[in-house]
């Protein structure tokens, strides 16, 4: 064990045991090939870990920072400036994990992958490529009131309004007509089933119930009734 009160080495120092400094430290030019344990640093100048840089506390970045290997932080870590990580080579970054939320604040988040760019602000959500629109794919049948339509969704409730439509209405002079309808539109297509009842000489009632012949369709009911003269 050696205590320094004060010293000033101006050429190499070998340490060959552990390092431990417990007080204030300015170092220019720090290269360690072990474990290295710090219990408060303040480092004004350049920083070069070679290895695995694990972070257990809390810690501030202020200012430009770059990750090029392996960080590893347990404990609540806050980033001040632009922070720019795994921005050579092809590995891949990973955030957050399964088990804990990803959180995104600020007025604006934006996030780019290849040519696809997602930018979350106060008018909404946002995607385009190179300022032109872009496909999102994957999405689940809507269920609510906000949810997104699907392709299939939409074409399956247009034939079903196709097939409906098509069902002949009830001949003149006659009283109950009762009939069918197809319908189909971008692949998708319908049955209809309904039937019209004359009950005047100038007044029909009509009504139709249709539905998708693909998967995940749902009914489409109509009534109606006109006069003429």
């Amino acid at each position: 064990l050696a205590t320094l009160n004060s010293a000033a080495i101006t050429n190499n120092a070998t340490v060959g045991g552990t390092l431990a400094v417990t007080g204030a430290t300015t170092l220019s030019t720090v290269t360690t090939t072990g474990l290295a344990t710090l219990n408060s640093a303040a480092i004004t100048n350049n920083a070069t870990v070679g290895g695995t840089l694990a972070v257990t506390g809390a810690t501030t970045l202020t200012g430009a920072t770059t990750v090029n290997n392996s960080l590893a932080v347990n404990g609540a870590t806050t980033l001040v400036g632009t922070a720019n990580i795994n921005t050579t080579g092809s590995a891949a970054t990973t955030i957050g994990n399964s088990a804990a939320p990803v959180a995104l604040t600020g007025s604006t988040a934006s996030m780019t992958g290849g040519s696809t760019n997602l930018t979350l602000n106060n008018n909404g959500a946002n995607f385009s490529s190179a300022g032109a629109p872009v496909k999102v794919t994957g999405i689940a049948n809507g269920t609510s009131d906000f949810d997104a339509v699907n392709v299939r969704q939409f074409s399956n409730a247009v034939a079903s309004v196709a097939a409906a439509a098509n069902i002949p209405g009830v001949d003149t002079n006659q009283k109950v007509s009762m009939g069918l309808g197809l319908g189909s539109y971008m692949g998708s297509q319908a049955l209809a089933f309904g039937g019209s009842y004359r009950f005047s000489s100038n007044g029909v009632l009509r009504g139709s119930m249709s539905t998708g012949m693909n998967n995940g369709s749902k009914p489409v009911v109509g009534f109606g009734a006109g006069w003429s003269w």
